[in-house]
């Protein structure tokens, strides 16, 4: 796949309210590393927003799209 078609495939997934990295990565079957460039190409776009929650085993990273 190209890199336009994991963008894609990532937005619709969070699109579809799966908010945190182990899910998005389970639904995708993406790798660690090509899912975290292009999420991190997906926020330099301002297409999606990294949110920290703490919670009571930590702290846990969620991708919100605004």
């Amino acid at each position: 796949m190209n890199d336009s078609s994991n963008h894609l495939m990532m937005l619709d997934v969070i699109r579809r309210g799966t908010k945190s990295v182990g899910k998005i990565a389970k639904v995708t079957r993406l790798d660690k590393t090509l899912m975290e460039m292009v999420v991190n190409g997906l926020v330099s776009q301002r297409l999606v927003v990294i949110a920290e929650k703490k919670g009571f085993f930590g702290s846990k990273k969620e991708r919100n799209n605004d």
